[in-house]
C-alpha cells in the first residue's frame, strides 16, 4: 500500500514537471514550488544551449 502511493504521487510530480515543460512554464512554476530561488537569464541561456546540443 505504501509503494502504490509513493508511485502515485511521483507520477503525480512528474507529469506536473512534464506538463510544465511544454507549456514552457517551468521557470514560473519552479520558482512558485522554491519560494526564494530566481531563476536569471544566465540559467535560461544554460538549459537553452544544453537543450539545443
Amino acid at each position: 500500500m505504501e509503494l502504490t502511493r509513493c508511485t502515485l504521487l511521483s507520477a503525480h510530480y512528474l507529469l506536473q514537471t512534464r506538463t510544465a515543460v511544454l507549456n514552457d512554464d517551468l521557470k514560473t512554476e519552479f520558482e512558485h514550488w522554491y519560494q526564494g530561488i530566481k531563476l536569471g537569464e544566465e540559467t535560461e541561456h544554460y538549459w537553452t544551449e544544453t537543450l539545443a546540443a
